[in-house]
């Protein structure tokens, strides 16, 4: 998605509604992440992940290493 992570329940409850700003949705401000050294990544897929190399794929090329991995689907 090109979004940073948001609270998913106000889309359907609030958001296309009008009552709820798409804004307000975000789970944290924009300098969070900076100011803990979080990566977002957005408008990328993961397309293979080594757990051998500890490494996971980016379909644009990219080769991330990793220390631990959750891997945690359906999340939100």
């Amino acid at each position: 998605e090109p979004h940073r992570p948001y609270h998913r329940p106000p889309l359907s409850k609030g958001v296309l509604t009008g009552k709820v700003n798409p804004l307000a949705t975000y789970l944290k401000k924009d300098n969070f992440y900076e100011e803990n050294r979080i990566d977002v990544f957005t408008d990328v897929l993961a397309t293979d992940l080594d757990t051998s190399a500890k490494t996971i794929s980016l379909n644009d090329g990219r080769i991330l290493n990793y220390e631990k991995c959750l891997l945690a689907t359906g999340g939100g």
